[in-house]
């Protein structure tokens, strides 16, 4: 942690080794995260360039930053819902890569990011009617299919995908 402080006060000196030194330790990690989201490797190497092309360009305030690691997750993240928005990429994308995010695997970066990503999921299922929410969490997060679901609810599979495709609509909504 003291080299990383150390690296951290040269690079605001304006020293270009710090900064491929972190690039260096971060980068992969940063475009492996991307990537788990994005299933596109080509934007997850854009994100990681943007990602650390701001890093240096903050520089001056490096002095502030606490965990470089948390500072480049959080980056990573936000220009990764950016890019989601200009994309309008599916919410079921996402949490297919936040599932490959949460496998004990995972880096504890990225399980804590992918964390705060389903907990906003959560949140903005708890805006949602409570039989809506109930369906969809079946079938995504419990993995139960449409007809046991249709079963269980009393309704038919078509009202099924309705509800699913309406939740993701405004779940969509709601995180971009």
């Amino acid at each position: 942690m003291e080299t990383e402080v150390q690296y951290l006060k040269d690079m605001k000196n304006g020293s270009h080794a710090a900064f491929d030194w972190f690039y260096l330790r971060y980068s992969r990690r940063v475009e492996d995260f991307s990537f788990l989201i994005l299933k596109d490797r080509a934007a997850a190497k854009d994100i990681c360039q943007s990602v650390f092309l701001r890093f240096w360009s903050h520089r001056a305030s490096a002095d502030r930053i606490r965990s470089v690691s948390s500072y480049l997750f959080t980056m990573t993240r936000n220009a990764v819902l950016d890019l989601l928005r200009k994309r309008r990429i599916s919410l079921s994308d996402v949490m297919d890569g936040l599932d490959c995010a949460l496998t004990p695997s995972a880096d504890l970066q990225e399980q804590m990011i992918a964390s705060d990503m389903l907990d906003r999921i959560e949140d903005a299922l708890s805006r949602i009617p409570e039989k809506r929410a109930r369906i969809f969490r079946m079938n995504r997060f419990e993995g139960i299919d449409n007809k046991e679901i249709a079963t269980k609810e009393g309704i038919t599979m078509r009202a099924v995908e309705w509800n699913i495709r309406k939740t993701l609509d405004e779940l969509d909504s709601y995180l971009t």
